[in-house]
Order: C-alpha cells, then structure tokens, then sequence
C-alpha cells in the first residue's frame, strides 16, 4: 500500500511542474511588431519606385501626331507640319526629321529643325523630296532614354520636267531636241531642220504621270521672211488637244495646258508657208507637270 501511494506522488509531481520553469528558445510574441510585414514591403516598394516611375513616364509618353499642310504640293514649295503633344509636361524636345534613301538606296530619317517642346507647335519646310515627301517629329521625354517617333505623314510633290527628258519613241528622221534662237532669245526646242521638209513629228511617253504641259511656240530665226507655220498637240494618238494660231516670224505664243494625265503626247510642226520658203516652227522650254517619275 505504501508503495502504490509513493508512485501516485511522483506522477502528481511531475505534472505539476510550472510551464514557465521549461527551457524555451522561442521569441516572445510580444517582441516582434505587429506591422513587420507591411513595413518590409514598403520597403522593397520604396527601393523600386524611381526605376517604376521612369516606366510609368515611358509607357504614358503618347506618340505625338503631325499633319500637314497640304496633301499635295509643288517642288519648292514651303510646306507647314503641325505638332501636338499630348503629354508635353513630361516632354524636352521636338524633332522634325525627313526620310530619305542613303547612297545605297536604305530609308534613313534625316534631322530637318527641332525645338523645345510645347504642346503644339509648327515646322516650316521646303520640299524638295521627288515625287512624295515623308516626314515625322520624335519626342524626347524626361525618364526615357530613347525619343518617341510620332506616325510619318506624306505628301504628294509634283514637278516640272524639261521635255527633253522624254525619248520619243517615234519621231520624224530630220526631228531633233536642239537649241534655236526664236524671237532673238535662246531656247531649249524641238522641231525639224531641213531644206525640202514641211512637217515634223514626235510621239513621247509621260505614262499617266503627268496632268499639265507647258512650252513656249514660234518660228526659229532661221525661218525665212514671209513663213508661218502651226504646231499641234495630241494625247494618246488621237485627241487633238491643241493647236497654235499661224506663226510667224518675230512671235511667241506661250502654252499651258491642262491634260488628262494621258499615256501619249504628240507634237507634230508645220510649215504653211508658201512653196520653197523655210519655215521652222518650234516647241520652246517644254515642260510636264509629273509625279511618281524617277530621274
């Protein structure tokens, strides 16, 4: 009996061993903050935000927007391209550039003007592209390292080409481009030359390029007193599309005509004169108003 009493003590003992008196080597709850994670994140957040940032202003750098001022213009003309941009706060500096081809024929983009930036502003140019002339403004923006290129715009250039840059595919054997005097002033002509001939014709190729002709008309100061002559213009080999009064010496007709844009242009001279007196009328200055032809 006394044996079974003394093992009771011992359990009762064992179990009433304080829960402070057990060796721990946890970390008391109350030592770490109760806001410890929310302060390391904003700690992670506050060592990202500048590169963050600089990646919101780049992603919110919208492209500018250009347009011009007309949608087709002349060689030579001045041209005016105008810029808005939208997120001008953050921008620096505005760039007009060209494109054109290098000596290998790749497209580059050329600087042309630039300016600091606004929320709009104009660029005044001269073209002088063939045939379309293609431009865009880039952006430089605070917290970017590379400019922002806005969308190109394009325009349509036409020119004035001296005739002599067409080859006749047709045209008489005593026909030639030359120079003559007409009314005592030096010009670049086609016409006919020769003692016994009396009419003369070309046919050239503009190819549906071209909408306008210009040339100046008269009598060579070779051609004899008292000779006339007339000189005629068709497109596509059948329409007349003009003729010149009778000419003679010591008179010049200036031409301008409006064409529809035709395939063919045929010039034909003639003298009317009498019998035996020379005459030799000329096509003086030629020009066609063309787009979308290559020197």
């Amino acid at each position: 009996m006394k044996l079974v009493i003394s093992l009771a003590a011992t359990v009762v003992a064992l179990t009433s061993v304080p829960a402070a008196a057990v060796p721990t080597d946890a970390v008391p709850a109350d030592a770490v903050p109760a806001d410890a994670g929310v302060l390391g994140r904003s700690a992670d957040r506050a060592a990202d935000r500048p590169a963050d940032r600089a990646a919101d202003r780049a992603a919110a750098a919208a492209k500018a927007v250009v347009t011009a001022s007309a949608e087709q213009v002349t060689e030579g003309d001045s041209l005016t391209l105008r810029v808005k941009v939208p997120t001008s706060k953050d921008a620096k500096k505005v760039v007009l550039e060209e494109r054109r081809d290098d000596v290998f024929g790749d497209p580059t983009w050329d600087r042309v003007d630039g300016t600091r930036a606004k929320a709009r502003l104009a660029f005044a140019t001269t073209v002088t592209a063939q045939n379309e002339a293609t431009y865009r403004v880039t952006v430089t923006y605070r917290g970017r390292e590379k400019p922002v290129a806005s969308r190109p715009v394009t325009v349509t250039v036409w020119r004035w080409i001296a005739l002599q840059e067409f080859e006749p595919y047709l045209q008489s054997s005593t026909a030639t481009y030359t120079e003559a005097d007409i009314n005592g002033t030096s010009y670049a002509v086609w016409g006919g030359y020769g003692s016994t001939a009396r009419s003369w014709e070309a046919r050239v190729t503009p190819g549906r390029n071209c909408t306008k002709f210009r040339a100046v008309l008269g009598l060579s100061d070779g051609s004899d007193d008292g000779s006339s002559g007339v000189v005629s213009f068709t497109s596509d080999e059948a329409t007349t599309v003009y003729q010149s009064p009778s000419l003679v010496p010591g008179m010049t007709v200036p031409v301008a005509l409006d064409l529809a844009a035709p395939y063919r242009f045929g010039m034909s001279a003639t003298n009317t004169s009498a019998d035996k007196v020379r005459s030799y009328p000329m096509v003086a200055d030629g020009a066609f108003y063309c787009t979308g032809i290559e020197d």
